[in-house]
């Protein structure tokens, strides 16, 4: 684990003393059931350790990674490698259509679900991504909101064609400033969606998020972390794209293409996957395609370890995967604790 300076050693047992209490809260509120969450900025190691841990406390791994819920793209979101899927069970990887999209309630969902049966084998379920936000939703539950219905989503899509999302983030910072000045301009699917809530119910999506959470996880949660040195982490980045190169990327990306893949579609708005297809176009060069990728996922990186630092809490917090492994006593303690 990571070493404390000795001038920092009331503030970092008051860290303690905070992360025992809210575990302890966890605990004292919910059933024997227990489940791992691990946690970590993209390349820092979460499948190697995920692995480990299965393989060493009987465990399933549960994915927590909005892109690799998607079939045809295992090189480009950094899926699991067949050998990796058969050193331990996997579930909620590769099942998802491209042009499909998953809500986080539905995410939530097949978590749930997955878990009852990984806990009626008498098994340690292990939630594994750097999706943040769904192992959030999952601890803490989320605000009850309506399903828009078809005709205000379809107007609201088309006016966005038409008139640029843009001038729906305008409209939508008049009924619902606070909503507004948290979401890009040209966020279509958030936008779209606040917008329409307020058409539909008339009460703005900032009131509907301040009601009650319902649906948090009903166990008793051990949150690890995986926060590995920047610069290290950067240049894995820069190394594990040319290893996705020689493994097929770009016959991957051509692959979608020739399956007419819509560009607009969910799957390929966050992991560079445009930036391919824009290459294989001809509309950007191959050394345009791969800096922008590499920008983007450093920046994504930047965002994840923001997310550790101010969201995620975690309990216990790792600088690599080898630091993990030579903690296993403490993770070991947490599941046989009756």
């Amino acid at each position: 684990m990571k070493k404390k300076k000795a001038g920092h050693c009331l503030c970092f047992w008051c860290v303690v003393a905070i992360n025992c209490l809210l575990l302890s809260k966890r605990s004292k509120k919910l059933s024997n059931r227990k489940a791992i969450f691990l946690f970590g900025p993209t390349a820092s190691g979460k499948t190697s350790l995920a692995i480990f841990l299965a393989q060493k406390l009987n465990g399933v791994i549960i994915n927590a990674d909005s892109r690799q819920v998607y079939k045809d793209m295992p090189i480009i979101t950094a899926m699991p490698t067949a050998d990796e899927f058969a050193a331990a069970d996997h579930r909620l990887f590769d099942f998802l259509n491209l042009n499909e999209k998953i809500t986080v309630e539905k995410y939530v969902n097949l978590v749930k679900a997955e878990m009852l049966d990984i806990w009626s084998q008498g098994q340690l379920p292990i939630l594994c991504g750097g999706t943040g936000f769904y192992m959030k939703v999952l601890e803490e539950g989320i605000a009850p909101l309506p399903a828009l219905n078809d005709h205000i989503l379809n107007t609201l899509n088309k006016q966005s064609l038409e008139m640029g999302t843009p001038y729906l983030h305008q409209q939508l910072a008049t009924v619902d400033p606070a909503m507004a000045t948290k979401l890009k301009e040209n966020d279509t699917q958030r936008v779209v969606r606040a917008l329409g809530v307020y058409q539909q119910t008339k009460k703005t999506m900032s009131e509907w998020q301040k009601m009650p959470k319902q649906g948090g996880l009903d166990a008793q949660i051990l949150k690890l972390a995986l926060n590995p040195d920047r610069e290290w982490l950067y240049n894995r980045i820069h190394k594990r794209y040319d290893v996705m190169v020689e493994m097929g990327l770009m016959d991957e990306i051509k692959s979608l293409i020739n399956n007419d893949v819509d560009a607009c579609a969910h799957a390929l708005q966050s992991c560079g996957a445009k930036d391919l297809l824009a290459y294989q176009k001809g509309e950007i060069t191959e050394a345009q395609a791969k800096e922008s990728i590499l920008q983007s996922t450093r920046n994504y990186a930047k965002r994840q370890f923001t997310w550790l630092k101010g969201q995620y809490n975690a309990d216990l917090i790792f600088e690599s995967v080898a630091d993990a492994q030579s903690q296993l006593g403490q993770i070991c303690n947490f599941v046989n604790k009756s």
